[in-house]
């Protein structure tokens, strides 16, 4: 059977009215690019975070009292970049440059645990604080 566009009907689509499957089929990657364009886009991986501006300051307020020149907790310092790259008491890695993943700092400051998440005393990071450790990491 041929619909009155001249393609081609499968026997399966017979029952249903001539113009209504196939002109879905085609419009399916109308349809498709606009759902893809109405998405929000996500940040950009490279995106630069300024360390003295936005990082520093988030250290020195949730994590420098226990991490700082006075007591080290854990083993770990974030007022200096070779204590904060190195392995901690627990042999973890607070920082891994490159890979957010596999930094203990972030799996603590993001989670739910409140026995596991930092800072262990005050309040928990903002959303966007975390955001901007991650991509600095």
């Amino acid at each position: 059977m041929i619909d009155f566009l001249g393609s081609r009907r499968p026997d399966w689509l017979r029952c249903l009215p001539p113009s209504q499957p196939l002109m879905f089929h085609r419009m399916k990657p109308f349809f498709l690019i606009a759902v893809l364009l109405a998405l929000p886009l996500p940040a950009a991986a490279d995106e630069t975070v300024d360390f003295a501006r936005e990082v520093q300051p988030i250290l020195q307020q949730h994590c420098l009292k226990c991490h700082g020149p006075e007591e080290q907790n854990g083993g770990l310092r974030y007022d200096d970049r070779q204590g904060a790259l190195g392995a901690g008491d627990s042999g973890r890695h607070a920082i891994v440059p490159g890979q957010p993943e596999r930094s203990e700092l972030l799996l603590r400051i993001a989670s739910p645990d409140k026995e596991v998440r930092m800072p262990a005393k005050g309040a928990a990071l903002s959303a966007d604080e975390i955001t901007i450790l991650t991509q600095w990491i």
